[in-house]
């Protein structure tokens, strides 16, 4: 999907994950509403926790999930994994990312960390 549908998404309920890093969020902010759970760290490494706190998130694989990154690379990679080896059924990548996002002029706001601190 592309940027523009995003703000859409979030009205009617889909559960939005930006799966960037913590210095991202804070590099640009975050889209309000959207959930922060990274994926992928700096190496490329795939955050160990992740699939635990996507479940805290998402109680069925049926539920719509939208997922962002930086511009489209790795929420792609993460959504077609997903839909094709763990049974989700609605799952969505921003293809132009946060910074599609924000060249449209959407709104964002100052990134917390999950438990709620402020990143400064």
């Amino acid at each position: 999907m592309d940027s523009s549908e995003l703000g859409a998404k979030l009205a009617s309920g889909a559960t939005v994950i930006d799966i960037r890093r913590p210095d991202e969020w804070k590099q640009t902010g975050v889209v309000p509403g959207s959930h922060l759970i990274t994926f992928f760290n700096e190496a490329g490494q795939v955050n160990p926790n992740f699939g635990s706190e996507l479940q805290k998130l998402v109680a069925h694989p049926a539920e719509e999930i939208v997922f962002l990154c930086r511009t489209g690379n790795r929420s792609a990679v993460l959504s077609e994994y997903l839909a094709s080896q763990a049974g989700f059924t609605n799952v969505a990548s921003v293809a132009d990312g946060i910074v599609g996002y924000l060249s449209n002029g959407g709104p964002v706001e100052t990134a917390r960390t999950p438990d709620g601190c402020w990143l400064c």
